[in-house]
């Protein structure tokens, strides 16, 4: 009986998983086309580096279970449950770890983006020069919003409602305010709007800065906590090893009841540790 409630809680879980993060079926590939197209930018050794750093994690896991779990004895029921929750959670800690790389990746890129509109802008005065003249210097994605930038503005769009394409995408208050900065100078000229566009180039690296240190941390907190569960099950053998020696019985249900939950534990552990990584990297105090 208490092997069908355990059963029974574990496919409770699972569900509860599944309704709370059933986004993650839809951007799961669905053909072979869409693997493609979803792994186009993995190409140099960096990128595939980030592919090993994203899978190794899930698949090592399972592995350590596997054999944790015949080290310690665990019933094959039990053991079934384990891979059921562990296979379960693979796909949203994945989801997670892309989500990571791609902010990452976003907002240097739009760092990149602030500091070379400012640098060009102080040359040549205009907007669309200045958003014509970084056209395919950037990342693809940010290129595709400067061209759709570039063509609102030649159909005959205000500068403000232009520039406002891109500030719907990251709405931070940085990239508002360089905008409203630049739109108003173009419209209504300044002898001294250096001065304001040398403060906002300070906000950015305070920014860039702050973001290097906030992702260097939480990269460092996941690995203090997944070497915390590796030491937890280090004593946890370490212990019973030591029952071994008085012949403990091995198939009693309170132990393998122990095990099992010991098991679950580190496990909800590890995904409460990964979901840092879902994080955006634009707060809700720095939306305008």
């Amino acid at each position: 009986m208490i092997v069908i409630g355990l059963m029974f809680l574990t496919c409770f879980y699972i569900i509860i998983l599944y309704k709370k993060h059933r986004y993650i079926l839809d951007k799961l590939p669905k053909s072979r086309e869409s693997i493609k197209y979803l792994y186009k930018n993995f190409r140099n050794d960096a990128n595939k580096r980030e592919i090993i750093k994203v899978y190794l994690p899930a698949i090592v896991s399972l592995l350590v279970l596997v054999l944790l779990a015949l080290l310690m004895n665990v019933r094959f029921t039990y053991m079934l449950m384990l891979l059921f929750v562990q296979l379960a959670i693979v796909p949203l800690i994945i989801h997670w770890h892309f989500i990571n790389h791609k902010n990452i990746r976003e907002y240097r890129n739009l760092c990149l983006y602030l500091s070379q509109l400012i640098l060009i802008f102080k040359s040549n005065h205009k907007i669309l020069s200045s958003l014509e003249e970084m056209e395919n210097t950037m990342d693809p994605f940010i290129n595709s919003q400067i061209e759709k930038m570039i063509t609102a503005i030649k159909d005959g769009a205000s500068n403000q409602a232009a520039l406002s394409m891109m500030s719907d995408i990251y709405p931070h208050f940085i990239l508002h305010n360089l905008h409203a900065l630049l739109v108003n100078v173009e419209r209504y000229g300044s002898d001294n709007y250096y001065y304001a566009l040398n403060l906002i180039q300070d906000d950015i690296d305070d920014w860039l800065e702050d973001l290097e240190l906030y992702y260097d941390m939480k990269a460092k907190l996941l690995r203090k906590v997944n070497i915390l569960i590796g030491f937890a099950y280090l004593i946890s053998f370490i212990a019973i090893r030591m029952l071994f020696s008085v012949s403990m019985d091995m198939n009693d249900h309170l132990y393998q009841q122990a095990i099992f939950t010991f098991a679950i534990i580190e496990i909800f552990t590890f995904v409460i540790a990964q979901s840092l990584l879902k994080d955006d990297f634009i707060s809700a105090s720095e939306v305008i």
